[in-house]
């Protein structure tokens, strides 16, 4: 298993009250990591905005007129680093957003991500992220813990326990009775289930809490739309024709081995060498673990 490891969080302030607001995008993104955007808006959950194009949603609410909650996912483009994508809300709102970049994620948001959220039914200044359980049971996990709150641009002091990779808290910058922030932060416990406990924020708001578990990569995968394949002592293939191999000594490439660009070596050797396709003694040019 490869952890899941929350590499960024990029932060949008939406001062000015807009029917589309652009958020960013990270300034970099690799292949196959998973994209998490939380969103907070004023006025309420009625001025949550569409799904934009590529994204599908996790999470969407709020509390009566005080905030707005949104949160999507999407599986990343590198395409779209350092690039933008358009929010379009259902009123004109101020806001902000986080879009958290993850990488060794397992692959499917639909089954590899689970959520549990709390709308506070008062205005709050201690809010109090879930507990989430991983449908998939205890493993490495990536636990992401935070909350979107509106009304007067509030800033939190302090974060749920033990998260404290990449604490992030992001007001909207409207001001009194017209602002919203986004606060998140993560950790990476073996768990089947976590409860972050309280946060603090510097005064009372419209709150909605959340906690997210994300699956990590299973190292036993092949992924043949992206000719990677992962498996025991840490063998993968990025290209076509060039497999790195890690914690074995080989490379197996084209002319060292010559596997046919696109093959899944079948099988495996647990001593530290491969077994495979054309196998490794007896393949003209193989390499012997």
């Amino acid at each position: 298993m490869a952890a899941c490891v929350h590499e960024s969080t990029t932060a949008t302030a939406w001062p000015t009250a807009a029917s589309t607001q652009a958020a960013d995008y990270p300034a970099t993104i690799a292949g196959r990591e998973l994209l998490i955007a939380v969103i907070a808006t004023d006025r309420g959950p009625n001025a949550v905005g569409n799904v934009p194009p590529g994204w599908k949603e996790l999470y969407v609410g709020g509390r009566s007129t005080a905030h707005g909650c949104h949160i999507i996912a999407r599986v990343a483009d590198p395409a779209d680093a350092g690039g933008t994508f358009d929010y379009e809300l259902n009123f004109s709102e101020a806001g902000a957003c986080h879009v958290l970049r993850i990488s060794n994620f397992a692959g499917t948001i639909g089954t590899d991500i689970d959520i549990a959220t709390l709308e506070h039914a008062d205005l709050e200044d201690t809010p109090d992220p879930p507990e989430v359980t991983a449908g998939w049971g205890s493993t490495s996990n990536l636990w992401i813990a935070g909350w979107a709150s509106g009304d007067d641009d509030a800033t939190t002091s302090a974060y749920p326990s033990g998260y404290t990779t990449l604490q992030t808290n992001t007001i909207s910058g409207a001001g009194t009775n017209s602002g919203a922030e986004v606060t998140t932060c993560s950790k990476t416990a073996t768990a089947a289930s976590d409860n972050p406990g309280t946060g603090t924020m510097s005064e009372v708001e419209g709150c909605t809490a959340f906690t997210i578990v994300v699956k990590s990569r299973d190292l036993t995968t092949y992924a043949q739309d992206t000719n990677e394949f992962v498996g025991i002592d840490g063998i993968r293939s990025d290209t076509d024709r060039d497999y790195d191999v890690v914690g074995v000594s080989a490379i197996w490439q084209e002319g060292i081995g010559a596997a046919p660009s696109g093959r899944i070596m079948s099988s495996l050797a647990a001593g530290g060498g491969l077994a495979g396709y054309g196998g490794l003694a007896g393949h003209s040019g193989g390499l012997a673990g």
